[in-house]
């Protein structure tokens, strides 16, 4: 939330924050895809979480959702954020520019 509120006003450590969380966010989705049996692991995670709400519905859940397509959909989305931030980072520059005392 701080590196959100930071980009809002326009901070140059905000978007080094948040180009930063993105990239944190690719590796930890690219570490759960490609270690040997975490994917697995994960999705018998998955499982146990969906019978335990199935239990307590009065009907269970028609369709298991596969965990690796949620985690292979959020790289693109990484991507699109990252491709943003860095296109539009002259965005911080201008900002501070304008900010600047004495600055005509």
């Amino acid at each position: 939330m701080v590196a959100a509120v930071a980009m809002l006003k326009l901070k140059k450590w905000g978007l080094f924050a948040t180009i930063g969380l993105q990239c944190l966010a690719g590796v930890n989705a690219a570490l759960l895809m490609g270690i040997p049996g975490h994917r697995a692991r994960f999705q018998q995670m998955m499982e146990t979480m969906t019978a335990s709400m199935n239990a307590r519905l009065p009907e269970p859940v028609p369709f298991v959702f596969p965990a690796w397509i949620g985690l292979a959909m959020a790289f693109p989305v990484i991507l699109v954020i990252l491709w943003f931030l860095v296109t539009r980072r002259r965005a911080f520059a201008s900002a501070a520019q304008e900010l600047a005392p004495g600055a005509s």
